[in-house]
């Protein structure tokens, strides 16, 4: 009822018509239209990433959660000591300064003395 018919000429181009349209006379909001088809195709094509990332996520969650399970069955037998109080942080610092002075002490003696109970000695 509403609408008007417009003749529109063009020209036959690989198959297709090519022409001009005004589209200031249609009714229909046709650059709104395309302008939210565009949002939609992006908001498409951020939704398809996501989605991969997730089924990624989900692959990837057992092995992470397998590697958290080991990780604390390795620390089980630690807890212990810690709440026993038997050892803390700054313990295992002191204990590992000590290890590397070991080892440079080690290593010192092996170099002035070089036989075979320094040799024994730098490899334990």
């Amino acid at each position: 009822d509403d609408g008007q018919a417009e003749r529109v000429t063009g020209q036959k181009n690989n198959g297709s018509c090519v022409c001009e349209v005004n589209f200031s006379k249609w009714s229909f909001p046709a650059v709104k239209y395309e302008a939210v088809l565009q949002q939609v195709q992006s908001c498409e094509g951020s939704l398809n990433n996501l989605q991969e990332q997730v089924n990624l996520s989900n692959q990837r969650l057992p092995q992470i959660q397998a590697l958290v399970n080991n990780v604390t069955a390795r620390l089980e037998p630690y807890q212990y000591l810690h709440y026993q109080g038997l050892y803390t942080a700054l313990s295992l610092r002191q204990l590992g300064q000590e290890l590397s002075q070991l080892e440079t002490d080690v290593g010192a003696i092996h170099s002035q003395y070089n036989n075979p109970q320094t040799q024994k000695l730098s490899k334990e």
